[in-house]
């Protein structure tokens, strides 16, 4: 259980950040990277704000980049579920029957991510 966080783009977003409370707010930074995992930790693989060069997450979205498990577009397929509370991400694979569970353990996969939050570089202008 491993994982290696890319950053393949960053952009700062000067004047266009609120808070959650509506005020407006400096250092807003969305995202764009991948996340390299290694023998998928079954139970959630952690993944904090720090780790893709934010302060605060305000919206995450990951995607398996091999999201269809076959070459039909209505087969199998995976999602990526995050949780905000633990800090942690799933990988979840439909089986044949259309239940859907954890992805097993020894998968490798690489998922794509767009991030949105507080810059960890945050430079705030008074």
């Amino acid at each position: 259980m491993s994982r290696v966080v890319k950053v393949l783009h960053k952009s700062f977003l000067p004047g266009a950040g609120f808070t959650t409370g509506g005020v407006a707010k400096q250092g807003k930074t969305s995202i764009h990277g991948v996340i390299e995992v290694t023998n998928y930790a079954r139970g959630g693989e952690a993944l904090s704000p720090q780790d893709v060069g934010l302060t605060t997450l305000d919206h995450i979205d990951i995607k398996h980049r091999e999201e269809l498990m076959s070459s039909d577009p209505g087969g199998a397929r995976r999602q990526i579920l995050y949780s905000y509370a633990a800090q942690q991400f799933y990988v979840i694979k439909e089986t044949t029957g259309g239940e859907f569970i954890e992805e097993a353990a020894t998968a490798d996969p690489v998922l794509s991510f767009e991030a949105f939050g507080d810059s960890a570089s945050d430079v705030e202008l008074t």
